[in-house]
């Protein structure tokens, strides 16, 4: 199902996310993961109005306003600043400085595995104690198509991390999957065997990693 609505946000398209949010509940903690795929996608503000109306945003307690200012989104950090639920400090203090500075807003908290995107994040910052706890804890290894394999995979094939041979395996078997990877669906069931093959011994596989 999100996979669905990831589509609908990269697509702008407004109509098919209507429906979609109409016909199905969604909470505020699924909006605001909606909301940051939307920033992330620099997708039309009037999908960010949709997503944001309404939902608490609070940049001690999520990182909604640093995925602002990480992709340099300014229309999406207006949108929210008018619509959502946010501290009137904050919209004092973010109009006064005219800077959007990521450093500045990582102020929630990476170890919250109810935050998909903190695997990202440890996965960036190289610490695997980080991600365990987080995996441990229920972390939604399938958010952004299990972006965080696909994250993993370059560590290790790229920068040289063999470490994160064993952080692959160890997000695979708690449910991420080579969506992000390998995009041909037929060539992903093809292979299905050698991963579960990979998954339960110490053999290796080679393991190309697409450019686009």
């Amino acid at each position: 199902m999100q996979n669905i609505v990831d589509e609908l946000i990269v697509q702008n398209d407004e109509q098919g996310l209507f429906v979609h949010m109409s016909l199905f509940y969604c909470n505020d903690l699924a909006k605001k993961n909606m909301l940051a795929t939307a920033i992330v996608a620099a997708s039309h503000p009037r999908i960010i109005k949709m997503l944001c109306a309404g939902v608490q945003i609070d940049p001690k307690l999520d990182d909604i306003f640093f995925l602002c200012a990480k992709h340099q989104n300014y229309d999406a950090f207006c949108v929210i600043l008018r619509f959502a639920v946010i501290d009137e400090e904050l919209i004092a203090s973010a109009m006064s400085s005219g800077v959007l500075s990521s450093d500045d807003l990582m102020k929630w908290d990476l170890w919250d595995a109810k935050n998909p995107r903190n695997a990202m994040y440890a996965i960036s910052d190289n610490d695997i104690p980080r991600l365990t706890h987080l995996v441990k804890n229920g972390c939604d290894l399938t958010y952004w198509c299990s972006y965080s394999l696909r994250y993993s995979l370059t560590k290790y094939k790229k920068e040289n991390r063999a470490e994160f041979l064993e952080v692959c395996k160890m997000l695979m078997q708690n449910g991420a999957s080579m969506k992000a990877v390998v995009y041909d669906k037929a060539f992903r069931e093809k292979i299905d065997s050698k991963l579960s093959r990979w998954l339960m011994d110490c053999g290796t596989i080679e393991i190309t990693l697409n450019e686009n």
